[in-house]
């Protein structure tokens, strides 16, 4: 009898099950393919200096104005993995994985406790199975700054896990402590109050604990609820805005029919990543209809499923509303980390019950479940060992190009067909941090060609003419096979002195440049009157003529950067003043001709311009 016991407890709960189908669909398909990419080259960079993680408890995470976040734990986070691994991506990516890991058992103990019927246990086995092995988090755990997404869904698990260990008697506490830690780990942890409020109506069980009471259920979750208008007030306080996060988002309205675009995509999406949208619609269709007709079944509890419904579906794609109508793309669902989980809970809910229907519902579970992971997960494997050799082909090239340049000041350029396959874009903020401690010693700067604006001119490498070195072609492949005249033996143009000023903008410099003062560059003999402004993000042409014999700083800056086309009004500063933020430490860089040839120029920012720009224009 106790042997028989033992096996049937080992059936209800096989965590090494769990653990191993994690490893294959998460540790293994990344660690196989592991490389940095795109931001994770600035935040390691950054959270390398612990001085920079104690900064981020107080100020918005990395210093930064365009993109408003306060996630200190991620920082951390970082900081501690360097100190561990040092610049090798497997370790990063591991503590990803690990992260997804027990956020899949923390699932699995969840539906344990919600699951009372022990013959439906192996709904409580398959659902965190099929998260494990979305290609939504496959995305999130491939990329050592997708953490923000593994870190905060595994601190949001944990305290609903605590919150149904407190209705079974547990202590308050420890929901508390899980829930602060989501909110210093990234903003979707607003949702996770309502989530917790969900569950009171939702759990089975009921408790005998004081509280307020609804439709028959204790609702002990009530109180978190002040965690929202808190934080949102120390944003305010500290950050400086309320609300916010991607600064291009800031003045974006939330359009209702663009959020329900983007809800009906995203559950589309979380059941079948790949396939025709007409037939992910019919999906998202027998889903609604399935969760109403759980809701609907019997008449006791009906209010409470209805509400618990509501709330842990506000609470699931509320904090997303901003992103919600980008999230119209299929191929932007990656802030649905959590979210996915909607459709495929339905699912396991309806194949619960007794009878013909729920049997059904639970072949449907199983048959969904199976094509998700050998069609959509594939997909988003192959997507991300595309990427990593993309990133891998550029980033070796990049070092046998700094090796064998001659200046250690001049930079690198991605050219080619860089716009085409617009790749350099994956890099973006961590482009200018490639070359540089800590990933390499040399500190070299790189910029990229593709436009920085739709509507600017091009900088063509043709342009630039035969005395430039440092140029790397791209296309959608990766770096591309060059000769070695691109790189050296001929030394690139050195640098200009500015005149007037020291190369910085500062805010005392805008002061002076509004009374006249004529800071700038010496534009020299044969002006072409053309120049390239190239930063990591991207560059533009633009008109600019000498006056009195010097490109002037504020014609550069209050420069139309769609010169032509019109209606445009896109200012120089406006579109650099990223750059400005995001790079601090790295230069903008000018290019012109004059009789001499190629000419470079560098101008850079204080540490306070950034921050004095964006009060400004806030």
């Amino acid at each position: 009898m106790k042997e028989r016991k033992s096996k049937s407890r080992g059936i209800r709960n096989p965590i090494w099950l769990l653990i191993v189908w994690g490893l294959i669909f998460q540790a293994l398909t990344v660690l196989l393919f592991a490389t940095f990419q795109a931001d994770d080259y600035p935040a390691i960079a950054y959270a390398s200096d612990w001085s920079h993680v104690a900064h981020d408890f107080v100020v918005s995470q990395y210093d930064l104005h365009f993109f408003l976040f306060y996630r200190p734990l991620i920082t951390l986070s970082l900081a501690v993995d360097h100190l561990l691994f040092g610049v090798n991506p497997v370790g990063f990516l591991a503590m990803n994985c690990l992260a997804a890991i027990l956020s899949g058992l923390l699932l699995h103990g969840l539906l344990k406790r919600l699951v009372l019927d022990r013959s439906h246990a192996w709904v409580v086995l398959v659902l965190p199975m099929i998260w494990l092995a979305h290609p939504v988090l496959l995305l999130s755990t491939s990329w050592v700054v997708g953490r923000v997404d593994t870190h905060v869904v595994f601190w949001i698990l944990l305290a609903l896990w605590f919150h149904l260990a407190r209705r079974r008697g547990g202590t308050a506490w420890p929901v508390w402590l899980a829930l602060v830690c989501a909110f210093m780990t990234k903003e979707y942890a607003l949702g996770a109050p309502l989530l917790l409020l969900g569950l009171d109506l939702l759990d089975p069980v009921l408790v005998e604990h004081q509280g307020r009471r609804y439709a028959g259920r204790r609702l002990l979750a009530l109180p978190t609820l002040l965690l929202i208008p808190a934080f949102l007030l120390w944003r305010g306080l500290v950050l400086g805005a309320a609300l916010g996060g991607y600064g291009f988002l800031e003045g974006q309205s939330l359009e209702p029919f663009g959020i329900i675009e983007g809800i009906w995509s995203t559950l589309g999406s979380s059941v079948l990543p790949v396939g025709p949208i007409w037939f992910r619609s019919i999906l998202v269709v027998i889903t609604i209809a399935l969760v109403l007709l759980w809701i609907l079944r019997g008449s006791e509890g009906r209010t409470a499923r209805l509400v618990g419904v509501l709330l842990i579906s506000a609470g699931l794609f509320g904090p997303l509303a901003p992103l919600l109508p980008s999230m119209r793309d299929p191929g932007q669902q990656r802030y649905a980390y959590l979210a996915v989980l909607w459709p495929w809970t339905v699912l396991g809910l309806a194949s619960l019950g007794p009878g013909p229907r729920a049997r059904l519902a639970g072949v449907a579970l199983m048959a969904a479940g199976f094509l998700l992971i050998f069609t959509g997960s594939h997909s988003g494997r192959r997507a991300i060992w595309d990427n990593d050799d993309f990133v891998r082909s550029v980033v070796a090239t990049l070092e046998e190009a700094d090796g064998a340049m001659r200046d250690p000041r001049s930079p690198l350029l991605l050219a080619g067909d860089a716009e085409q396959a617009f790749r350099p874009q994956r890099f973006l903020w961590g482009l200018g941090s490639v070359l540089k401690p800590p990933f390499w010693p040399s500190g070299r700067e790189v910029l990229s060609l593709r436009r920085l604006h739709p509507l600017a001119q091009k900088v063509d490498s043709a342009w630039l003419g035969p005395q430039l070195r440092g140029l790397v072609p791209i296309d959608a492949k990766g770096a591309v096979p060059h000769p070695e005249q691109h790189w050296g033996p001929a030394s690139p143009p050195g640098l200009v002195a500015p005149l007037g000023f020291d190369g910085r903008l500062e805010p005392a410099t805008v002061g002076e440049l509004e009374k006249g003062a004529r800071y700038g560059w010496p534009a020299g003999d044969g002006y072409g009157g053309q120049v390239a402004v190239c930063t990591g993000f991207g560059s533009f042409l633009q008109p600019i003529p000498a006056k009195g014999g010097r490109i002037l700083l504020a014609d550069l800056l209050l420069a139309n950067v769609s010169f032509g086309t019109e209606g445009a009004t896109n200012l120089a500063l406006d579109l650099l003043w990223n750059g400005f933020d995001l790079a601090k430490q790295s230069p903008i860089t000018l290019y012109w001709k004059n009789a001499d040839g190629l000419q470079r120029a560098e101008l850079r920012v204080s540490p306070d311009f950034p921050a004095w720009y964006w009060g400004l224009h806030r």
